[in-house]
Formats: structure tokens, C-alpha cells, sequence
């Protein structure tokens, strides 16, 4: 998907770049991406995708985001608590 490096860039293109029914199916889930993101609903992305990638959307959720750092009395044998 050459020259395409985001949603408007994919939108804008000239040619087909897959089958008409993914293209329609894609479009679809580039609409309601667009419309979940105006929204502010990081939801509708963390269902979207596995837990590995959820860093993909921290950048655009950044102000909403909290760490928090645990300890912990060991690393295992059943006798470990959350301190």
C-alpha cells in the first residue's frame, strides 16, 4: 500500500487496492475508527485490538492515561501480596 500512511491518505486513493468487498468492509471500519476517535471512546479500540498492541492508541489517549507502579513481596510460591 504504497503512499498510504494513514486513514485520509487510504480514503483519497485513485485506484482499488483490493477486491471491492474488502474495500467496502475496510472503508466501513475506517468510518467508525474516524467516528470512535472524534468521540474519544478508546474502548472501541481496545476491543479492536489484542492487548500487545493497545500502545498503538496511547499516543492519541496520552492526557487520559494513569501508571501506576505495584510491589509485590515476591515473584511466586502462593504466599505473594501486593504491597
Amino acid at each position: 500500500m504504497s503512499g498510504i500512511e494513514c486513514w485520509d491518505d487510504y480514503l483519497r486513493r485513485k485506484t482499488p487496492l483490493r477486491p471491492t468487498g474488502h474495500l467496502r468492509l475496510l472503508d466501513g471500519h475506517i468510518e467508525r475508527s474516524r467516528d470512535a476517535l472524534g468521540r474519544r471512546d478508546a474502548a472501541y479500540f481496545e476491543k479492536l485490538l489484542p492487548g500487545a498492541e493497545h500502545w498503538r492508541f496511547y499516543r492519541e489517549f496520552s492526557d487520559r492515561v494513569a501508571f501506576l507502579d505495584i510491589e509485590t513481596t515476591g515473584l511466586g510460591g502462593g504466599n505473594d501480596c501486593i504491597t
